[in-house]
């Protein structure tokens, strides 16, 4: 005749251990702070990228202006134009793929590990882990 389980034997096979799901919670929790401190700084590192690039294409403009001003005919005037927008189209592409970079190094990789860490405990408190050995058997009363 088949031995009865008990609904307490199904729970201790199906759940993870409680050590286990601890340490990958404290694991997830360590890299989303490591994580959260790095994006800051990448934050501040992007920031400080488009200022920089503000600040130059404001000196290009004011160049320009200069320029502008000691125009003598309308050619010379099309020309300072057509090689500052050639320049600015130029310098607002490098820019753009810059931050992109940026963005992608700096930001998306360390969230993504963050992400890894926080699906790993997700699967272990699913009772998925595969970490905790079966349950013991009890003797049948």
């Amino acid at each position: 005749m088949a031995r009865k389980i008990s609904a307490e034997e199904i729970l201790e096979s199906t759940l993870p251990d409680a050590e286990e799901v601890l340490r990958l919670q404290r694991e997830a929790a360590e890299q989303f702070t490591g994580s959260t401190q790095e994006w800051s700084a990448r934050i501040t590192e992007i920031n400080e990228e488009m200022m920089a690039f503000m600040r130059k294409r404001a000196e290009s403009n004011q160049a320009l202006l200069e320029s502008m001003i000691g125009c003598r005919n309308a050619e010379e005037l099309g020309r300072l134009h057509s090689d500052w927008m050639q320049g600015a189209i130029s310098d607002y592409s490098a820019e753009m793929q810059r931050v992109m970079e940026l963005y992608t190094n700096s930001l998306l990789l360390p969230l993504q590990a963050a992400g890894s860490a926080t699906a790993k405990t997700a699967k272990a408190t699913s009772g998925k882990s595969g970490t905790r050995p079966p349950a013991k058997k009890r003797p049948a009363a």
